[in-house]
């Protein structure tokens, strides 16, 4: 469904310099992976032993090193009707399709990168990665590394990001858990990996390694702040740079609580993109409702500084995407857009992939303009 009147939303801070055009807001005008019924699920029992009917929240992985390329994959969240429990499963996509036709999840793409979930949370017993949620994907280049990062939540509360890496991402069996939790003392609910600083360093000359960094929200359930985190050892531990992306007060459409979405991209001038959830069922104990025009989950952005890069730029005026399709107005969590996917096909022009209602997962595109 081509929009006949782009849409284009100026920023704050940078009016003159940057806006974001919806060039499609829904590829194929349907959903890219529908829902299934109960009585014909993806998997009968990898959802902790239930039925896997819905897919929502899914990150691109590229296959190859070449950023523009089709050839990658969809890691998603493949869960029972009710969201939980979920699993994490990693679906190619079909050639020649510019990414947007998928292989149908299964048990065989289901992602076991790692031991039983009793590895972090000692009583849960039930099937591997029972619990896995909202994976979130990079590449770094550098090291010849793939990532995703997705949260173990299991019943009874506590979120854990958890580190998966490969170097032959099309090879399902050679994703590998990190030993450790990125946080093992504090919940977060999202959390994207960035390699800001990699760019011109020669592993071969001698040059060290970049810090890994990371945009995290810290918060057991929906949220926060986005928080700029880093490592020195490898992704073994992180210590905290600052927050830097804060909830607004009420003047502002996004002043409820955030998350991250996809890791940041870098534009034609050198800052950076970065995706943002909003969820207005917050606070968690007594939500404001009637939810706003824009529905209970929304996306926003902020552009980032190269030089700073917890200096921001421009901040969106008003939600970029929110809920206006049958898909995202109903379903699981009715109203609801919620965005952990993102590939570049150049001239700052992006394929977003989101979660509708959780319960399908959908594509629209976008192109950021630079004056």
């Amino acid at each position: 469904m081509k929009a006949a009147i782009p849409l284009v939303l100026p920023v704050l801070g940078a009016v003159a310099e940057y806006s974001i055009t919806i060039t499609d807001r829904s590829i194929n005008n349907k959903p890219l992976i529908p829902a299934r019924p109960t009585d014909d699920p993806y998997s009968a029992t990898g959802c902790g032993g239930s039925p896997c009917t819905n897919v929502l929240n899914a990150g691109w992985i590229p296959y190859t090193t070449d950023p523009l390329s089709d050839e990658g994959g969809l890691f998603l969240r493949l869960s029972t009707e009710g969201c939980y429990p979920s699993v994490i499963s990693l679906v190619d996509s079909v050639p020649g399709t510019n990414g947007l036709e998928f292989q149908t999840p299964s048990d065989s793409n289901i992602l076991h990168d790692g031991p039983d979930p009793s590895f972090d949370f000692p009583n849960v017993t039930q099937a591997e990665i029972a619990y896995a949620s909202d994976p979130r994907t990079t590449h770094r280049p550098l090291t010849g590394e793939y990532f995703v990062t997705y949260q173990q939540s299991p019943y009874g509360g506590g979120r854990k990001t958890i580190v998966s890496r490969s170097k032959t991402p099309s090879d399902h069996s050679s994703w590998t858990r990190n030993e450790h939790q990125m946080f093992p003392d504090v919940d977060d609910c999202a959390t994207a990996l960035w390699f800001p600083f990699d760019e011109g360093v020669d592993l071969e000359a001698g040059d060290e390694v970049p810090k890994a960094y990371a945009v995290a929200t810290f918060g057991e359930l929906r949220g926060g702040n986005l928080t700029l985190v880093s490592s020195s050892d490898n992704m073994e531990t992180w210590d905290t740079e600052r927050t830097f992306v804060f909830t607004r007060s009420n003047d502002f459409w996004d002043n409820a609580t955030l998350s991250t979405g996809p890791s940041p991209v870098k534009l034609s001038d050198g800052n950076w993109l970065l995706l943002y959830n909003v969820d207005n069922l917050w606070p968690v104990s007594d939500p404001v409702q009637p939810f706003p025009y824009y529905g209970r989950c929304a996306l926003g952005y902020v552009i980032l500084d190269q030089n700073n890069i917890t200096n921001v730029l421009a901040r969106s005026e008003e939600p970029l995407v929110y809920a206006e399709l049958p898909w995202e107005l109903n379903g699981t969590t009715p109203v609801v857009v919620y965005t952990d996917g993102i590939r570049p096909i150049g001239n700052d022009e992006f394929i977003i992939y989101s979660g509708g209602g959780d319960t399908v997962i959908e594509g629209f595109s976008i192109k950021v303009n630079i004056d």
